[in-house]
């Protein structure tokens, strides 16, 4: 999810579904499960229209997968009717290895793609995402979307399983000639949470992976940094990676659908699932950063958190 660049408001993210045709084992929405209703069509457009009265431009679709709903296409010439200039998905891509599909979708409006992808690889991919096949139609809907010249970027989530492998990731996709790439931490929600201990990075290699992802990063126009506490990277970052502490979240996007997640009390911003431990006292950031996942510190503990914290120049 790239940083709302193109107009003041927000990005109005509106969330239509949980449902999914991939079973990541990471889903903080435990998407592929669930079996309720989408979000009824007129709601979409009643969102959309009340997104305009609040001055919103720019509009990204996400879900679950937003792929699978019917009357996508609808909402988006809907959207581009009433005026909105940037219309976006937030993706697992495989729809759109479907030439006539991203065909259909980019001639009623869409201009931007958020990808994900969480390995290097088919092997990888597909044993995160247990979707056999989806890496061969990530890799031709990219090919698709750089064909109809829809802005794409990558969002990779970290996890135990490709931890190894996660620099091979931005290489692929610098590979691939594009030039935006987001890393965002597991959320411990969902299906997330349901093996969170078995797919949570080990402090030791999570403050390697701070370190070595770093060069990489680097490497891209645009870099985003989602969901990580603070402290797993060090102090000073280079040039044109950006953190998303959660008060850059809430000033950048109007998200639909999921509200309840990010609050703010007196100075200091809120992540439901994060707590701030005795590392963040004398840290100018823990106002924004709201700590470590507090599923995270019962696990591990405090002691290899702050020694990575140290490390790093907190």
């Amino acid at each position: 999810m790239p940083e709302n660049k193109r107009g003041e408001s927000p990005i109005l993210i509106i969330r239509w579904s949980e449902t999914c045709n991939n079973k990541c084992v990471m889903c903080s929405l435990n998407g592929g499960d669930k079996k309720e209703e989408s979000v009824p069509f007129d709601n979409i457009l009643e969102q959309l229209r009340q997104g305009r009265k609040n001055r919103h431009a720019n509009v990204e679709f996400t879900g679950g997968e937003p792929t699978f709903r019917p009357r996508l296409d609808e909402a988006m010439a809907y959207a581009k009717e009433i005026g909105y200039t940037q219309i976006g998905i937030s993706t697992n891509g495989r729809m759109l290895g479907d030439r006539a599909f991203s065909e259909n979708l980019v001639k009623n409006g869409l201009t931007d793609a958020t990808i994900a992808l969480h390995g290097p690889d088919a092997e990888t991919h597909e044993k995160i995402t247990n979707s056999p096949g989806a890496f061969a139609e990530i890799s031709a809907g990219l090919e698709n979307l750089k064909r109809l010249n829809v802005h794409v970027s990558i969002d990779s989530v970290l996890c135990r399983l490709n931890v190894d492998v996660f620099e091979k990731i931005g290489d692929l996709i610098l590979e691939k000639g594009i030039d935006n790439w987001s890393i965002s931490d597991l959320v411990p929600d969902g299906r997330g949470r349901d093996d969170y201990k078995k797919l949570s990075v080990e402090p030791k290699d999570l403050e390697s992976f701070g370190k070595r992802i770093l060069p990489v990063l680097a490497k891209f126009s645009y870099a985003g940094i989602f969901n990580f506490s603070r402290c797993v990277f060090p102090a000073e970052l280079p040039p044109r990676i950006v953190f998303f502490e959660i008060k850059k979240k809430m000033d950048n996007w109007d998200m639909q659908g999921k509200t309840g997640r990010y609050s703010k009390e007196k100075s200091a911003y809120k992540d439901f699932y994060k707590k701030p431990f005795s590392g963040c006292d004398n840290c100018g950031h823990c106002d924004d950063c709201g700590g470590f996942w507090t599923d995270y510190l019962d696990i591990y503990g405090e002691e290899p958190l702050l020694e990575m914290a140290r490390k790093n120049g907190f």
